[in-house]
């Protein structure tokens, strides 16, 4: 009898202790394998994820089947809070990287939160031979010192039809998704991100390509770097930028531009920058600020470009390379000249647009007239922004969006938000316990872009104390959250 207790208790210790045991304790079900993936239910599956790096595990499979919150993790007594610091990034070095394959099935990895003074932040930091799809990280708040991306810090694998929103702050080569793509590829992908950093290689999208390839892709956060800034990809290095685009300010000390801040080598597409502002001391331009020995065709740009010297409406400065079949408008940018490409009016540029513009290029399979003034104000856009090209629903420009800055603040923010369509809404400030703190709107709006600044305070006018505060706008098109810090 007692043999028979003795062995029970040793079968139980293996199936604890033994590698299938321990895999099927890690995740809510599956096996690992492309056909039967492990599944990611929890934040704790998420977390043990990375159990699993180097080459080793490169034949590693990881699925998320749901939706997980991770807000209330990263506070005070939360599993991930880790002293202030939030999330250990996925892979951290070269040595210690992810090279597995994790799908996202389409759903969202939501409050992420990093407030770290080392290289390599993100969701994953580190990761080499791999393939994230279909991933979005919504509400971030990472902050890292060189090589940060909400979703990857450096890349060397494949992102695909994945997405970020929220912000995102560093020092040099820091992007709304990606921070450094060396050489990965990054497409059919999107962010929404304020990017802040106060060095160089800043982009809404990727902050640093290297010899990779971002494609079919776009950002529409306002990016706010030091040098080498760029609305989608702040420097690209003999890499590939094809069909995609970006919508968002761009403001740099130097070398700004509304899709690329700077490129050498490698070439520029079928792409195109409508941001409301790039605004630098030098090197600016609304597509390019810097081009130096890089290939650009069939793009254009149409957004206010401001600054000091070699500043132009489609480049700002050119050394080497060739721009063909470009152009700027001319009314909206403030600017007669440029570096590189042709200007046009408003009426030259838009449906029906003028014989002169727009030649050579590919309407039957990569642009599209906008005849109805829908989709890009009368310009045209990418035949894919009319396709669900990815398993993650990737947002217009004018869809339901939400975001502040400065942040962090003192004494006052501006909280930036877009509706889809008229209706009521209401913008609602709480402290990170709930408790509403101000209501700044409460009535109806017409769809589009709204702004609202937040004073810090409370009932009354008072000033309420320095912290980490919620701020949520609730329309007909849903309701988003958001944290903001005020500084005391």
């Amino acid at each position: 009898m007692n043999r028979i207790i003795g062995l029970t208790a040793f079968a139980a210790l293996f199936i604890v202790f033994s590698p299938s045991g321990l895999h099927a304790q890690d995740f809510g079900g599956g096996s690992g394998t492309a056909a039967d993936p492990w599944q990611v239910h929890t934040g704790e599956h998420l977390n043990n994820v990375r159990n699993y790096l180097g080459p080793a595990h490169g034949d590693k499979h990881f699925r998320l089947t749901n939706d997980i919150d991770l807000t209330d993790e990263f506070l005070p007594g939360g599993q991930f809070y880790n002293g202030g610091q939030g999330w250990l990034p996925i892979g951290v070095s070269s040595s210690d990287h992810f090279a597995g394959n994790f799908d996202g099935g389409g759903n969202s990895i939501i409050g992420l939160f990093i407030n770290r003074t080392s290289d390599y932040q993100g969701l994953f930091g580190y990761v080499v031979d791999s393939r994230i799809e279909n991933t979005a990280v919504e509400d971030v708040d990472v902050t890292g010192r060189n090589i940060v991306g909400a979703l990857v810090g450096y890349n060397r694998g494949t992102v695909d039809g994945s997405r970020s929103s929220g912000i995102v702050k560093g020092g040099y080569r820091v992007g709304g998704l990606v921070g450094e793509n060396n050489p990965g590829a990054v497409q059919n992908s999107s962010s929404s991100a304020t990017v802040d950093a106060n060095d160089g290689r800043i982009g809404g999208l990727v902050g640093f390509n290297v010899g990779g390839a971002v494609e079919c892709s776009f950002a529409t956060g306002q990016v706010s770097g030091g040098w080498y800034a760029g609305g989608l990809v702040g420097r690209n290095l003999e890499g590939l930028v094809n069909q995609s685009y970006a919508t968002g300010a761009v403001y740099s000390a130097s070398v700004t531009g509304g899709l690329v801040g700077d490129t050498e080598g490698g070439s520029i597409s079928d792409s195109y920058a409508t941001g409301a502002a790039v605004a630098g001391n030098w090197f600016g331009g609304g597509l390019i600020g810097y081009l130096w020995s890089t290939a650009v065709s069939n793009s254009f740009s149409t957004g206010p470009v401001s600054g000091g010297e070699d500043i132009g409406g489609l480049v700002g400065y050119k050394l080497g390379g060739s721009v063909s079949n470009s152009y700027w408008n001319t009314e909206t940018s403030g600017q007669m000249i440029s570096a590189g490409g042709l200007g046009r009016t408003t009426a030259e540029m838009t449906y029906p647009h003028s014989a002169n513009t727009y030649v050579g290029w590919d309407f039957a399979a990569i642009w599209q007239e906008d005849v109805h003034y829908a989709n890009n104000s009368g310009y045209p856009f990418l035949s894919w922004q009319d396709q669900d090209v990815t398993g993650v629903d990737l947002p217009l420009p004018h869809q339901v969006s939400l975001a502040n800055f400065p942040n962090p603040f003192n004494p006052a923010t501006t909280i930036s938000f877009c509706i889809a369509s008229d209706g009521h809404v209401t913008l609602s400030v709480f402290n990170i316990r709930g408790e509403l703190v101000a209501t700044l709107i409460n009535g109806n709006r017409q769809a589009g872009d709204h702004h609202v600044t937040w004073e810090g305070t409370g009932p009354q006018g008072r000033r309420v104390p320095g912290g980490v505060y919620l701020y949520r706008v609730v329309s007909n098109g849903g309701t988003l959250t958001r944290k903001m810090t005020l500084l005391r």
